[in-house]
């Protein structure tokens, strides 16, 4: 699991997000091999962000009636799951 935590998610932030996620093994080579789960946090997230963290197959996580919730976490696993 590796996180980022925005106050405020912007597009621009999700954007390098995924793109550090591409050299997340160059520098931490022992865990190759392993499943990478990435979720991006903020406080409140729209749908137009969840959408777009979906498509990139990052978690989306915010803060919901009490606790934080992962808002896609459905939508992620069968897009895992069939591989995209």
């Amino acid at each position: 699991m590796i996180s980022e935590a925005k106050l405020i998610g912007r597009v621009s932030d999700i954007d390098e997000f995924a793109d550090a996620l591409k050299e997340v093994f160059e520098f931490f080579p022992e865990y190759r091999g392993y499943a990478l789960a990435p979720i991006f946090a903020s406080l409140a997230l729209g749908p137009d962000v969840v959408r777009r963290l979906t498509r990139l197959n990052i978690y989306a996580l915010a803060l919901g009636e009490r606790t934080m919730e992962l808002l896609n976490l459905e939508q992620v696993r069968a897009r895992r799951a069939n591989g995209r």
